[in-house]
Order: structure tokens, then C-alpha cells, then sequence
């Protein structure tokens, strides 16, 4: 537990199913996925406010985090950083909590091995919820996020008909 993926999108998923048996091998539209996730994700951690996220004063103890950020780090935004743990797994593919891994030739996993991230994409009781997996209609999602599924699908779907057309790819 604590890790988030990507597959945990159902309409991702959904989309990889519909395809399956129509060709064997989705590794250059996963390519570019991964390459979007984690350049995407860089937004998240650009932020000089709140954005669209639940800004301290709505959660249970957040003008405390929020003083004790801005002591620590001079500034309380963006929200989602304080050690850079969290941001490095998610904007660097290589870091060692990243998760970007294909699988099998029809299997991709792109996300965070962080164990706290599953709480920021949940809310907790005392924490307001903070997706760190954005991937379309999140209202929190910054421009530019939020048409991720949809994109990603289209790549996988446009791949899919030029390869059952026998295209060169």
C-alpha cells in the first residue's frame, strides 16, 4: 500500500482491455506516455499558491504545517513539496522511488513508490485530499493536465489503427 499507479485509472484500464488482442506489442505508445507523465508531473510542483487544491486553512491542523513549512523552507507552497521525495519520484523516471516500468509488451506502470503519496491522493481524516496522480478530470488538475487520459488513450488508439492497417510506425 502507498504506492499509485496509473493503471488504477478504470478508464485507463478499460482502454488497454478494449484493445487487447488487436496487437501484441504497445511499447512505443507507452514510451511516450512515460515521457509525458513525468515532464506533466512537473506542474504539480510548480505551483506559487494553492492552485486547485485544498489550501491549509480548509484541513485539521494546517496553519501549523503551513508556519512550520514556511520556517523550514521559506515558503509554504507548493503544497505537495517539503523534503522533494514526492516531487523526484514523480518528475524523474530515475529516481529510486519512481515507478516507470513496462512490464510485458501490453503492461505499463508509471507512478510513485512513496509511501505517504496514497494519502494525498485519498485525504485522510485530517489531511485534505491532494492528488498526486492526475490524470484528466481531477479539479485540482493544473492546465495542461487536464486532458491526460483522453491524450494518452488517443496515442494508444491511433497506434492501434495504424498498426491493424499495417502502417509503418
Amino acid at each position: 500500500m502507498g504506492a499509485v499507479y496509473l493503471t488504477e485509472d478504470k478508464e485507463f484500464k478499460a482502454a488497454l482491455e478494449s484493445i487487447r488482442g488487436k496487437v501484441s506489442d504497445l511499447r512505443i505508445p507507452f514510451a511516450q506516455i512515460r515521457r509525458e507523465f513525468f515532464k506533466g508531473n512537473k506542474a504539480i510542483f510548480a505551483l506559487k499558491g494553492p492552485g486547485k487544491y485544498a489550501d491549509f486553512k480548509k484541513t485539521k491542523g494546517g496553519e501549523a504545517y503551513r508556519l512550520l513549512k514556511r520556517r523550514v523552507l521559506g515558503s509554504e507552497y507548493p503544497l505537495l513539496r517539503f523534503s522533494g521525495a514526492l516531487e523526484d519520484s514523480l518528475t524523474n523516471p530515475t529516481d529510486s522511488m519512481a515507478v516507470d516500468r513496462v512490464v510485458d509488451k501490453l503492461t505499463l506502470y508509471v507512478g510513485t513508490k512513496i509511501p505517504y503519496a496514497h494519502f494525498h491522493q485519498t485525504g485522510t481524516r485530517v489531511m485534505a485530499q491532494r492528488p498526486v496522480l492526475l490524470l484528466g478530470p481531477e479539479q485540482v488538475s493544473p492546465p495542461g493536465i487536464n486532458r491526460r487520459r483522453e491524450l494518452w488513450i488517443k496515442h494508444i488508439l491511433d497506434y492501434v489503427g495504424k498498426v491493424t492497417k499495417g502502417e509503418k510506425i
